[in-house]
């Protein structure tokens, strides 16, 4: 399942202008990233490795959900200083939401989808070989 959907994603991107960068650090600890497709294909790189890469993080890389706790904890404040555009009571409504339900995996919004048309796939980096 996880192929078909690559390799449809892979046939119907469109050549937008982004300025997507390759590789998007997501953990302070560098280990997991969002890859980018377009940038990925333009370098070169396997969709094959990509997907067996995306296919070991989602059975091999661990969730942490003390580590999300922090980072829930760290966004309340960023919203309580004004640094967010979301509301501290809007934030913590989200987070007590996804925590409730045993933090699902959670999508883009149409219109975020619609004017972006994000395309990548999060993986943790030691099982892609980039270079």
């Amino acid at each position: 399942m996880a192929r078909a959907w690559l390799t449809r994603e892979m046939a119907t991107l469109t050549d937008i202008a982004t300025a997507d960068p390759l590789i998007d650090t997501l953990s302070p600890d560098g280990q997991l990233a969002r890859i980018h497709l377009r940038p990925f294909l333009r370098a070169g790189g396997s969709p094959d490795s990509l997907l067996a890469a995306f296919v070991r993080t989602a059975n091999e890389f661990p969730g942490q959900q003390e580590m999300l706790r922090r980072y829930w904890n760290t966004a309340e404040r960023m919203a309580e200083e004004g640094s967010l555009a979301f509301s501290p009571d809007d934030l913590r409504d989200f987070f007590t939401d996804m925590q409730t339900r045993d933090f699902p995996a959670v999508h883009h919004s149409e219109v975020y989808r619609n004017t972006y048309q994000p395309a990548y796939r999060v993986v943790a980096l030691e099982f892609l070989p980039l270079r």
